[in-house]
């Protein structure tokens, strides 16, 4: 199993190669954030994914990782209910990244144990993608800023 430290090690490596391979040098623009609305939407496809048992669409959704995230969050414990979104913010596009809206979600899953996950929403090549659709994993966005980054987050109007 990985330990919560080394999640957040992998998320860190995902989150600084979220634009994908681009040629050294290459001038591009960054690709748009998505919107509320758009990440939002593949929320709910994740959701729903993951309650039919269906794992494989859960991970096309995301990145190369998934599986792993979801082995260590547990299959068995996918919650019951949609998970509340407490709020959003934007990481901003900076070097190579082109990055993306954050869903923070909340939620119990189904041992009835409370999480709280941040999920990065991005552009990939015309179809969005996240790191990590798993919503109940307790992952976290890191940032430069990122304080305690091994506590459990916790937002406002969770239970």
């Amino acid at each position: 199993m990985i330990a919560r430290t080394g999640r957040l090690a992998i998320l860190a490596l995902l989150v600084t190669g979220v634009a994908g391979c681009l040629l050294p040098g290459a001038p591009r623009e960054p690709a748009p954030i998505p919107t509320e609305t758009e990440a939002r939407a593949l929320l709910n496809a994740a959701v729903a994914a993951a309650q039919r048992g269906d794992f494989g669409a859960l991970c096309a959704l995301g990145d190369a990782n998934c599986p792993f995230i979801l082995d260590e969050s547990g299959r068995d414990r996918v919650p019951p209910r949609p998970p509340i979104v407490a709020g959003t913010w934007v990481l901003p596009a900076e070097g190579q990244s082109d990055g993306g809206l954050v869903l923070q979600v909340c939620g119990r899953d189904a041992d009835d144990r409370p999480y709280a996950t941040e999920i990065l929403v991005f552009n990939a090549e015309r179809r969005l993608l996240a790191i990590s659709p798993v919503y109940w994993s307790g992952m976290r966005v890191p940032t430069s800023s990122t304080v305690g980054g091994n506590d459990p987050l916790e937002f406002e109007g969770c239970p």
